[in-house]
């Protein structure tokens, strides 16, 4: 069975919903929105007792990046995914109402993130992706 750690404080948007079931067909989404103190959490509470039960497991996580890149570490490792969730920014303003009418268009695959500097942002969801690797390219300050 595919089972799908949704890992976010937020609930998938119906065109999500639409796309993991034309992938996957039937599917178990189950969503975690606690506090996830590092990768090895994850992993030892949720994704090895569905490896354990042979179910093929799908995280989607929207984590700090330091915990997704040790994810896909451990994903190579013991045999699950990481897919992202590619969001684009269409749209920007500092009205909220602006900013509802823009997600008013097309809820089913957009969503409304207000920061605290007073910027409003409408995101589309594109599609998903599944995470091969995270590199960081560092270059020394001279």
């Amino acid at each position: 069975m595919n089972v799908v750690l949704w890992v976010s404080r937020h609930s998938p948007l119906p065109e999500q919903l639409n796309k993991l079931t034309q992938y996957l067909r039937n599917y178990k989404l189950v969503m975690i929105r606690e506090r996830i103190p590092n990768a090895e959490w994850l992993y030892n509470n949720y994704i090895k007792p569905l490896l354990d039960q042979n179910h093929r497991v799908i995280v989607i996580p929207v984590l700090p990046l330091s915990i997704i890149a040790r994810l896909v570490e451990l994903a190579k490792q013991y045999h699950f995914e990481i897919w992202y969730a590619k969001m684009n920014e269409i749209y920007r303003t500092n009205d909220i109402s602006k900013a509802e009418l823009v997600l008013s268009e097309a809820p089913e695959r957009r969503t409304i993130m207000q920061y605290a500097d007073g910027i409003v942002k409408v995101y589309e969801f594109e599609d998903f992706y599944r995470v091969k690797e995270i590199k960081i390219e560092l270059e020394k300050i001279s």
